[in-house]
């Protein structure tokens, strides 16, 4: 397992008395921009508050200012607003903001620990080299990377085979338990005409088109004939209809 920094923090920490120790929080900067659709960040910092003083701003990423025991970055596109731009464009990043974002991690790494979760392998909006390699930029300087499966540990090292010096952690991803749920699973069986002997796969959030054979595979796997897969927002391809002229009925009569 690589070292984990001593930051000063720490340190100072470490010159308190027993009574104290339990009063001391471990503070956390999530390195994120704000997300509105999407729960997961801000049920992390719901869920963590619980132990620890957490800051989510991302901009406090780039000021390199204050002290935190772990800098948590989740999707490396979304730093900043100007690197989130990028993706929408087929441009190279500018060299500026390489060498901007190359400093603030020389800094982070210098003065806490940077964990990094790994939700995707690349942007949704851009596959390509460039960011490919922006990601690898950014996970070069990470302490320790989260996973939410095997393969995805498999699958980062064969991308970066280069980051020998990370820590892998595979944990389960989180139940999202801050949605209202006022029913029983009995209850949303019944409502949905779900009989009790099937299997039911339940598939969250938006669901772009490369993702759709992820999720077929993934439901083949499911055991047994009597399944089920919910998929809400999965969008359906409609055939385009040419509109064409029909005469019009009482042009047809014999009056």
């Amino acid at each position: 397992m690589p070292s984990i920094p001593v930051t000063k923090r720490a340190v100072e920490n470490l010159h308190v008395s027993a009574s104290q120790f339990k009063s001391i929080r471990m503070k956390i900067l999530l390195a994120n921009l704000p997300s509105k659709y999407n729960r997961f960040m801000s049920d992390l910092k719901e869920g963590l508050k619980k132990c620890a003083e957490v800051v989510w701003d991302f901009e406090e990423f780039w000021k390199c200012e204050n002290e935190y025991d772990v800098v948590h970055i989740h999707w490396p596109e979304y730093l900043s607003y100007e690197i989130q731009s990028y993706t929408l464009k087929t441009e190279p990043i500018p060299e500026e903001l390489w060498k901007r974002t190359r400093d603030c991690l020389e800094y982070w790494k210098l003065h806490s620990t940077i964990i990094y979760t790994r939700h995707v392998q690349y942007p949704h909006r851009r596959h390509d080299e460039e960011f490919l390699n922006y990601y690898r930029l950014v996970t070069s300087y990470c302490h320790t990377v989260v996973h939410f499966a095997d393969y995805s540990v498999q699958q980062f090292q064969e991308f970066y085979p280069e980051h020998t010096h990370i820590h892998h952690s595979v944990i389960p991803h989180h139940n999202y338990a801050s949605l209202p749920n006022p029913s029983t699973q009995a209850e949303a069986r019944k409502k949905l005409n779900i009989r009790p002997e099937h299997n039911v796969m339940l598939v969250f959030g938006d669901i772009k088109e490369n993702e759709k054979e992820i999720i077929e595979k993934a439901f083949s796997y499911v055991p047994g004939d009597k399944k089920i897969l919910l998929a809400p927002k999965w969008a359906v391809l409609r055939r385009k209809i040419s509109f064409f002229d029909m005469p019009h009925p009482l042009s047809q009569s014999n009056v």
